[in-house]
């Protein structure tokens, strides 16, 4: 029983011990790595001082491959307001329509881990054709549960569901640098 003790202890001795050690620099590197976020420059800490901007991401082809996206985001102290705009052309010139969604937000900092998530609560979304074509296609299929669209006007729907998004995500959020901001593997630079 006195040996059971002894090692009991020890045990405890040991978890506490190795449990208030600092972070290994390269076990955090590593955890980062996993986590897909970059170690190129230093990250800075994600607070809503240092996100709160207007950002803008590169022209970049959508996830169907048939069109063309640039994202600009709008973040303020406890707001953001994300803007999508479609294009038919590889530089994002020519215009199909707009999607953007807003809400709150809220931070969350893991620093065990080296790594922030936003969590954003979307209150509505509006969406603009910018195309005759676009304004067919959208009272065709229906769109948002809608055939009442016109064009270059934006209509604005509380309803998120309706337009297959979902009210509450978690993204992970990275600063590197002063102009410089990941919302998961998107870049954005300052404008």
């Amino acid at each position: 029983m006195k040996s059971l003790l002894v090692l009991l202890s020890l045990t405890t001795v040991s978890f506490i011990t190795s449990g208030c050690q600092p972070v290994d620099p390269n076990q955090l590197a590593r955890e980062r790595a996993k986590m897909g976020i970059s170690s190129q420059q230093p990250p800075v800490t994600v607070t809503s001082v240092s996100i709160t901007g207007n950002w803008a991401a590169t022209c970049v082809v959508d996830t169907k491959k048939t069109q063309y996206r640039q994202d600009t985001v709008e973040i303020g102290s406890n707001y953001i307001t994300s803007t999508s705009n479609y294009f038919s052309d590889t530089n994002c010139v020519i215009p199909l329509y707009s999607q953007a969604v807003s809400g709150i937000y809220t931070l969350t900092n893991d620093a065990v881990h080296g790594s922030s998530t936003i969590n954003v609560t979307l209150s509505g979304v509006s969406v603009m054709p910018e195309t005759d074509q676009v304004v067919k296609q959208f009272k065709q299929t229906n769109y948002c549960n809608s055939n009442d669209w016109t064009l270059e006007q934006r209509t604005v729907f509380t309803d998120l569901s309706a337009c297959g998004i979902a009210p509450t995500s978690t993204i992970q959020i990275q600063r590197n640098g002063a102009n410089e901001l990941y919302l998961g593997t998107e870049q954005y630079l300052k404008k």
